[in-house]
């Protein structure tokens, strides 16, 4: 099965999608995720094994770091729905000998890949599925460019792939496998869902017209998983809380 990377932008506009918010969730701060029983998504009994491997140890110190960076560069942000953060949540979908030299490796790589300042890395054991956050600051020539660092699509179907070779191969990870077409055309179907919650309006006719292109496109896998539509597996970032499952 192939690794899972997913990347969001983080504009504030959502009340739960800020970075108080991600960051108190990353550092395990909120109190009501951490109370267990049956549907629980954390295990409190295991958040202790959880290992923070970039950036400071606890929400405040996270969210006082962002505010230095910003200071640092001159990079106030000019409007409220700037996006002032990126997150790339990333679970390897298998067991490994070492996961946190995984993490650590995807760790530089996101650096390399993204070229801005790295606020935060957490590696969290205490979920069913191990997996990794990192938030970047998006910061470009001085300036918060989101846009410009988190890539077009086309960039983030390249980021797919650069990932899956230049750190998945090395950990015995698996490719992405062919597609079935009947999965194929449910992935697609996603996809232009996917589209049309972030603001496009689409006829009917050209709906269909766009996913029927998106079948046949090339690098399939990459494509379905830069808009967050994982392959055999649910199409939500893992650790997003329930309201923000459509901004993932």
């Amino acid at each position: 099965m192939p690794a899972y990377l997913s990347a969001h932008a983080i504009n504030g506009k959502r009340p739960n999608q800020n970075l108080q918010t991600i960051a108190a969730h990353n550092t395990r701060s909120i109190a009501a995720e951490l109370r267990g029983g049956p549907g629980a998504r954390i295990d409190p009994a295991r958040v202790h094994l959880n290992r923070v491997i970039a950036g400071p140890e606890t929400a405040e110190e996270i969210v006082a770091s962002h505010a230095r960076i910003l200071e640092m560069f001159g990079a106030q942000p000019k409007r409220k729905d700037q996006i002032v953060l990126l997150e790339v949540v990333v679970d390897p979908k298998q067991p490994l000998e070492d996961p946190v030299a995984f993490f650590e490796a995807t760790k530089d790589w996101l650096v390399s890949w993204y070229d801005c300042p790295l606020l935060h890395a957490v590696v969290h054991f205490d979920e069913a599925e191990l997996h990794a956050h990192y938030l970047f600051v998006p910061i470009r020539d001085g300036r918060l460019q989101g846009d410009v660092v988190m890539g077009k699509r086309p960039d983030m179907a390249r980021m797919q792939r650069d990932f899956q070779a230049a750190v998945c191969k090395r950990f015995g990870i698996d490719p992405p496998a062919k597609m079935p077409a009947a999965e194929r055309k449910s992935a697609a179907r996603q996809i232009v869902d996917a589209v049309i919650r972030q603001g496009a309006r689409l006829s009917a006719d050209q709906k269909h017209q766009l996913g029927k292109a998106l079948q046949v496109a090339p690098d399939f896998q990459s494509l379905a998983m830069a808009f967050g539509v994982a392959i055999s597996t649910p199409a939500i970032p893992i650790g997003v809380d329930d309201a923000d499952k459509e901004a993932a």
